[in-house]
C-alpha cells in the first residue's frame, strides 16, 4: 500500500508554478543529493531519477520513489 503524498509529483509542481523558486530548488537539490547519498552508502542505485518519480510532501518536502529490482 502506498502513503497519499498530498502535493503530487516535482513535474506537476514545476507546471503548475511554471517556475520554482530559488530557495524551494535549492532545498529539493540538497534533500535530493543526501538521499542519493544516503542511498549509496548502502548499496542503492535510483536508475530512473526525473521530476514525476519525485513526490513533494504536505509540508513541501521530497519522498523519491520507483524503485525496480535488479538482479
Amino acid at each position: 500500500m502506498f502513503e497519499y503524498v498530498k502535493n503530487g509529483t516535482l513535474s506537476r509542481l514545476i507546471r503548475k508554478l511554471n517556475k520554482i523558486p530559488l530557495a524551494l530548488s535549492k532545498l529539493y537539490a540538497a534533500e535530493i543529493v543526501k538521499t542519493l547519498e544516503y542511498l549509496h552508502q548502502n548499496g542503492i542505485i535510483h536508475r530512473d531519477l526525473k521530476p514525476e518519480n519525485i513526490l513533494i510532501t504536505s509540508d513541501y518536502h521530497i519522498k523519491i520513489v520507483s524503485f525496480h529490482l535488479y538482479h
